[in-house]
């Protein structure tokens, strides 16, 4: 930047220079930061503010720390660090999966495309359009659902467990072994975080809560497509393909953007990742099927169940109500938010037309 330029910036106050800063990007505020070293020293005393004011511009700010998505690899798995707010990386990570929430949506593959199709058959310029924030937001409450975890402290093993009863005693070594997984063998389960993980989709708005189950639903089909084409699926032992689709929407909902760069945009090292903890995830399913009381209920499940309590709510309770049912209904309350009709309000409105097409042709008006 020139001198002039620099005189011309100094008649600011710091108030509207910090004002300025806080809409641009890291890039530009590293440039900024380099005009002279009073800008410079500027920023510096204001990163945790200007920091905390920038993370709010995004879709679904976080709540707190959250994870890296530039992952370490360690004892042959990849971990990812935690990192705290009003901090320059903190923003980074923002705008890093910002980028990757960008490109999953919108290229690779065409997500939002897939979505409306699958729920509105013949998809219109407009109807994209409109759901594209829905599929970008949706994507983001995945990221937040998996930063969850970066906010559960370790259980401590030197807690006092004469005063628990067996039950409670084996649940807390259950969950002292998951924090020692995370670190060893399983590094991506956080058993610790799950409940926190499940109220946090219980308490959802119905839109979200909607998008969240149709876009899960979505990316679980497009997989089922891409590994059925590579003889992919069912390549474990006595694992089913329908088995390893849930496992992939439940990683989904679990780890977010991070793992679906890797499973959809990733080079071949990262696609080993993805898959590797598809079969971590597969390892916790068959320990639920086999009746583990310590084995927590999937994310997957609870979207089910919470959507069929909310969006069904009509039918009798314990009734058993096929999944497809669920999702069609489900998609009943995207159209509404959107100012869709819905295939009721479809079917209806036919009706209507035919019968008064039909009064018409009996009162001879043509």
């Amino acid at each position: 930047m020139s001198n002039t330029a620099k005189s011309d910036l100094d008649i600011f106050p710091a108030e509207i220079k910090l004002s300025i800063v806080k809409s641009m990007d890291l890039r530009s505020i590293r440039n900024f930061m380099l005009t002279c070293t009073k800008h410079r020293d500027l920023v510096l005393e204001n990163q945790t503010s200007l920091c905390v004011d920038m993370a709010r511009r995004y879709i679904v700010p976080p709540a707190g720390p959250i994870f890296d998505s530039v992952a370490v690899k360690t004892n042959g798995f990849w971990t990812r660090g935690i990192i705290q707010p009003g901090a320059f990386k903190f923003i980074a990570e923002l705008e890093l999966r910002d980028r990757r929430i960008d490109r999953i949506t919108s290229y690779f593959p065409n997500l939002v495309y897939l979505v409306t199709l699958s729920g509105f058959g013949h998809t219109t310029k407009e109807i994209r359009s409109r759901m594209i924030p829905l599929v970008r937001r949706t994507l983001w409450h995945c990221d937040a659902i998996s930063d969850i975890a970066a906010r559960v402290l370790p259980v401590p093993r030197d807690v006092d467990t004469s005063g628990m009863d067996e039950r409670e005693r084996w649940a807390h070594e259950a969950l002292c072994n998951d924090m020692e997984a995370v670190h060893n063998e399983d590094p991506y389960r956080f058993l610790a975080a799950r409940h926190l993980q499940i109220g946090y989709v219980q308490a959802l708005a119905d839109l979200d809560l909607a998008m969240l189950l149709l876009v899960s639903a979505v990316l679980g089909s497009n997989y089922a497509r891409v590994h059925e084409a590579a003889h992919h699926l069912g390549a474990h032992v006595g694992q089913r393909a329908k088995e390893r689709i849930t496992v992939f929407e439940e990683t989904a909902l679990r780890h977010g953007s991070w793992f679906l760069w890797d499973e959809m945009c990733g080079d071949a090292e990262m696609r080993r990742h993805a898959k590797h903890m598809i079969e971590m995830g597969c390892r916790e399913l068959v320990e639920f099927e086999d009746g583990n009381p310590f084995a927590p209920s999937g994310l997957k499940m609870t979207l089910m169940k919470e959507c069929r309590a909310r969006f069904l709510n009509h039918l009798r309770k314990g009734r058993n109500v096929r999944p497809l049912k669920v999702i069609n209904t489900t998609w009943d309350v995207v159209k509404r938010a959107i100012g869709q009709p819905t295939e009721d309000q479809v079917k209806e409105g036919t009706r209507a037309v035919e019968s008064l097409s039909e009064e018409m042709a009996r009162m001879h008006i043509h």
